[in-house]
């Protein structure tokens, strides 16, 4: 067999496809591309006391104290450009992606954005879980209620807050938009604890036969106490940026998005 002469057509065609292959090699390697490409993000979910001597989370100052946060949530929605538009109507739920106690600590979610600008967020709560959702160690009171939480007061009485519905919590960013990309701080979604306690009386709450204060919609004596927790509920939630790369919030994290109704 004669071998053909490699033409400068051939060898245009070769270059070609060395260079898209080369652009492919860097976008995979770097994670995403600041036109739009999928990145992982890892965004940590947790909470915090901003007034410990009110609340502590699993360790208090003379005040009440949170064992267990236990919360049951849907798929997380990063919002951008006229979605925000639609901020305190946004209905986004679906089964249980995320359910943990987070009381014991921080739990990870893996987001795959496109590296852009986002303005808001949607995390829902689900009322209802399928119990193969749930970890084993969940209380069975999860799966019929978004949120389940037990601690104790200063005197040591016990109580328990069990959240019924089914909530989306909204968030929009501060000033404008926010930047999610592989080059910037690690995201913080934090719950201030004592901002859900705000105004709820545990000191004046009725205790229950078994010793313990049930706040609940079954507690007609109580409710007053869930009435005002799920007034708090939605602004006690805040987006932060990581900035000091310790996993908590701090006085040198940037907040990027609160409430929408504050």
């Amino acid at each position: 067999m004669t071998a053909r002469p490699f033409s400068c057509q051939r060898r245009a065609r070769l270059g070609w496809l060395l260079a898209c292959l080369a652009a492919c090699l860097s976008a995979c390697t770097e994670g995403g591309s600041e036109t739009g490409n999928p990145v992982v993000t890892q965004m940590e979910l947790g909470l915090r006391s901003e007034d410990p001597e009110k609340i502590g989370v699993r360790s208090g100052s003379g005040g009440a104290v949170l064992e267990q946060a236990w919360l049951a949530f849907g798929e997380l929605t990063l919002l951008r450009g006229d979605e925000c538009a639609q901020l305190g109507e946004i209905d986004v739920f679906g089964p249980t992606a995320v359910a943990a106690d987070l009381a014991r600590g921080n739990t990870q979610i893996t987001l795959e954005p496109a590296t852009r600008s986002y303005c808001g967020l949607v995390l829902p709560l689900n009322q209802r879980s399928a119990r193969a959702d749930l970890p084993a160690d969940a209380p069975a009171e999860l799966a019929e209620h978004s949120i389940v939480l037990r601690g104790q007061r200063a005197d040591g009485v016990r109580f328990e807050l069990l959240h019924s519905e089914q909530d989306a919590l909204e968030l929009a960013g501060d000033g404008g938009d926010f930047a999610v990309g592989p080059q910037g701080p690690a995201l913080l979604l934090s719950f201030d604890v004592a901002v859900w306690m705000d105004g709820v009386e545990l000191d004046g709450a009725q205790i229950g036969d078994d010793g313990i204060i049930h706040i609940d919609v079954d507690s007609a004596a109580n409710r007053p106490l869930l009435d005002a927790y799920e007034a708090n509920l939605e602004c006690s939630l805040e987006l932060y940026a990581d900035d000091d790369d310790d996993g908590q919030v701090g006085a040198s994290d940037t907040r990027l998005a609160h409430c929408f109704d504050d």
